[in-house]
């Protein structure tokens, strides 16, 4: 049977968290640019399920800098911080560095898989309105380079058929989805990760319209047994650079290939497998109405 009470989580990506601070920051900031977010850490999910009250805290470091905060206010006895992190601001844009055409990766090869099919076979959760990648053009040990697409955006609030965005939190998180899925294709355990931290986003220009195509140079830092860290740039149709991420980070969970695949899938198979052991010693007229299965593979049973 069907548990109709167990149901998925939704969440605000971190994405959209980053830019409730960003935007809030810019209006403390009045007139100056946003051009740099720094330290950004995420402690806890902000589930949208039921209606949450979150509270914003803009606190002035500096001239052009200001630290922000995004708190769950629902009980004030208890706040929950979810995110924080710095913003600095200018007058305007800095000059963007130059980035080279070349972006060499070890091992390089062509991805196993397209844009599309990452997304229609379920390698990544997300729904058809952060469906911007759009290209995988080449896959190595080291990195990637894959291409995104800004969707359109008149249809996404009831009240507000053309919202403005500091750093558009669709394109944004296709970044983090390139990140999350380089995994899959190189790792054989943990592959399955999720964004904690980011220690710095460079901004070089506004937000990108509706239809551009910007291509991403990713470079993945850093491997350990619970972290991934990755730099990415994110270069615009004119060879400019948009954004520059350092230090994107994604803890590692480490499901079963079997969980992984059911998880994709739910209706198309079973996560444990046929197991006749327990039935020997049970009359043969019994045991044939009966199926045992077992689940193997999962760190939790097997060190219970």
């Amino acid at each position: 049977g069907t548990d109709k009470t167990l149901k998925g989580l939704p969440v605000i990506p971190l994405t959209g968290s980053i830019e409730i601070m960003a935007e809030a920051a810019t209006l403390f900031m009045q007139d100056k640019q946003l051009v740099r977010m720094k330290d950004i850490r995420a402690h806890q999910w902000i589930q949208v399920e039921n209606p949450v009250t979150l509270e914003i805290i803009i606190k002035q470091v500096g001239p052009e800098e200001v630290t922000a905060e995004l708190w769950g206010a629902d009980d004030p006895s208890a706040k929950t911080l979810f995110l924080e992190g710095k913003m600095e601001f200018a007058d305007s844009f800095p000059q963007p560095p130059a980035v080279s055409p070349d972006f060499s990766l070890t091992d390089e090869r062509t991805p196993e898989r397209t844009a599309k099919q990452i997304y229609q076979e379920h390698y990544l959760f997300h729904g058809p309105r952060f469906h911007n990648i759009v290209q995988m053009e080449r896959m190595g040990s080291d990195g990637l380079v894959g291409y995104l697409e800004v969707l359109p955006i008149d249809n996404l609030f009831r009240s507000n058929p053309n919202p403005s965005f500091i750093v558009d939190p669709f394109l944004f998180d296709a970044v983090g989805q390139l990140v999350g899925y380089w995994p899959l294709e190189n790792l054989e355990t943990g592959f399955l990760i999720f964004p904690i931290r980011v220690k710095e986003v460079q901004l070089y220009c506004p937000t990108r319209p509706v239809s551009e195509r910007v291509k991403c140079h990713l470079r993945v830092r850093e491997i350990t047994s619970t972290q991934i860290r990755a730099d990415i740039d994110v270069i615009r149709p004119n060879g400019q650079l948009w954004m520059r991420v350092i230090g994107w980070e994604d803890w590692r969970f480490y499901f079963p290939r079997n969980l992984f695949d059911f998880w994709r899938f739910p209706n198309r198979g079973m996560v444990s497998t046929s197991w006749d052991a327990p039935l020997s010693p049970i009359h043969p007229n019994v045991a044939q109405t009966l199926e045992c299965f077992q689940l193997t593979g999962f760190w939790e049973l097997q060190n219970t």
